[in-house]
């Protein structure tokens, strides 16, 4: 697992990077291929289309056809978790620069189509890519919203369970019993509330190196989760408020905003023995 499940949950291939499209599935004239606001003049586009469309395909017919899970799927699953683009960005390559099961977002995307491989990226290609998907209307196959709809109904673009506001309805215990976590994850959340027990923050400044420093633990945390199954997914359910909380913490502009969601940070991993031993 890592940041900011950071970040997290339905689908979790980002970023494969297979064999060049050839010109025939050239994504600009298939038919098959949602309108959308696309710049092709942009570096990032060029590197999403040359790395990633082989395999996050925008020309398939329909859901039986893919073999990794749409971009706009990976876009709206990163939105879900990652309120900013600073986060959004950080989680994509950290995601593509090593992915794992453990730290993956896209639980479905696992089961059905594996962990993607470990490709060759430079760490600055990753950053126009990530950016680029976060900045645009990017181009979807002309199946996906139906299918979208069809699975997600209510709760709208963006919005997997994980992502709902009423987490703790979705928890569940094993048997009515907490679950058991990895050592680590209980040191890992013993250290957040360690780092947010410092009431001394007088500065917008703080409450962003206090974002910083909870998010260098969560990423510690996701690395070494060796939780499977549905203590897994479960543990996913409570981190994923919890990134989001973190992630709004860095874009703080006032002192009390600051307080707010540092609070709120308090609050919620006092929950974590309400689910976790």
């Amino acid at each position: 697992m890592k940041t900011i499940l950071l970040a997290v949950i339905s689908v979790t291939l980002l970023l494969s990077s297979c064999i060049k499209k050839t010109q025939s599935e050239n994504v600009s004239s298939t038919p098959d291929i949602a309108k959308a606001n696309v710049p092709e003049s942009s570096e990032g586009y060029t590197l999403l289309k040359n790395n990633c469309y082989a395999c996050h395909s925008v020309t398939t017919k329909s859901h039986d056809e893919i073999i990794a899970p749409p971009m706009i799927a990976v876009k709206r699953r990163y939105q879900n978790q990652y309120a900013t683009k600073e986060g959004f960005v950080e989680a994509v390559v950290n995601w593509a620069k090593n992915p794992t099961e453990e730290k993956s977002l896209m639980r479905g995307a696992v089961q059905r189509f594996k962990v993607m491989p470990k490709q060759a990226f430079k760490e600055d290609d990753l950053k126009k890519i990530a950016a680029y998907i976060y900045d645009t209307e990017i181009e979807q196959p002309a199946w996906f919203e139906a299918h979208f709809k069809e699975q997600h109904g209510s709760r709208g673009k963006g919005m997997g369970m994980q992502g709902q506001n009423n987490w703790k309805q979705q928890m569940k215990l094993d048997n009515g019993n907490t679950w058991t976590a990895n050592i680590e994850t209980t040191q890992g959340i013993e250290k957040l509330q360690e780092i947010v027990s410092n009431d001394k923050f007088e500065s917008i400044n703080d409450y962003k190196i206090l974002a910083k420093k909870l998010s260098g633990e969560l990423t510690v945390i996701l690395d070494k989760c060796t939780m499977k199954g549905a203590s897994h997914d479960n543990l996913h359910i409570f981190l994923v408020p919890l990134l989001k909380k973190v992630d709004k913490l860095k874009e703080v502009t006032s002192v009390a905003q600051g307080k707010m969601i540092t609070d709120k940070i308090r609050t919620h991993l006092k929950e974590y023995k309400s689910y976790f031993n």
